[in-house]
């Protein structure tokens, strides 16, 4: 008695418009995966050489292709320290900061650049500096964000008595500082005794990746 109150037979099932084009999808879905099966067993021995040149090129493209926390993303923007000799005074320091955007605007590549020097946030000396460089359109130029930087490097390192750091800025910052290291350790404690301490040990571990900011 029960089952003749709440079961109706499939012509009897009444369904709404959307459950009627949900259906059709899933049938078609099915009959496309059965003809494509029926296909695949055809064809075992082309299926098994495709198979394999796939896993071969996925081991191949896993070892070749640069991988990263975030992958690099060109926004049109690179960002840069510079860093002198400690005790320069802020006129020299001047001097070679103007050395260094001149050369970074003889490049074609370059819409815009902005330079700063001096104390700014955790840099409280003179022989730090700042470069912000706005680039051209991607579709104005030839390179790429990273294939710029390698060519600035290339121009940068004759000019003596200043260094000069540059990084493509990642789309998305997840805690840190702008720094000149590519990589950061932060370490942080309520003792400044018990940080100082374990400093050396990440610094020894790290090298030159750690850029410590206490």
């Amino acid at each position: 008695m029960l089952c003749s109150r709440f079961l109706r037979p499939p012509s009897g099932e009444k369904h709404n418009r959307l459950y009627a084009a949900s259906e059709r999808v899933f049938q078609w879905t099915l009959d496309f995966y059965g003809r494509s099966l029926k296909g695949v067993l055809k064809h075992r021995r082309t299926t098994m050489i495709i198979m394999a040149v796939t896993l071969i090129g996925t081991g191949y493209l896993f070892v070749k292709v640069p991988t990263g926390f975030l992958p690099n993303e060109d926004t049109g923007a690179i960002f840069g320290f510079t860093e002198a000799v400690q005790g320069i005074s802020f006129d020299d320091m001047a001097r070679h900061q103007q050395r260094i955007v001149e050369a970074i605007r003889k490049d074609p590549n370059i819409a815009s650049v902005f330079s700063s020097i001096g104390a700014s946030g955790n840099w409280v000396g003179t022989n730090s500096g700042r470069v912000f460089i706005r680039l051209k359109p991607r579709s104005e130029r030839k390179l790429n964000a990273d294939a710029i930087i390698q060519e600035f490097r290339k121009k940068v390192v004759g000019v003596p008595g200043i260094q000069v750091f540059l990084q493509n800025l990642p789309p998305i910052r997840i805690g840190g500082q702008l720094t000149k290291s590519v990589y950061q350790l932060t370490l942080q404690d309520p003792d400044t005794q018990e940080l100082y301490r374990y400093v050396p040990y990440w610094r020894r571990r790290c090298g030159r990746c750690l850029d410590s900011r206490m």
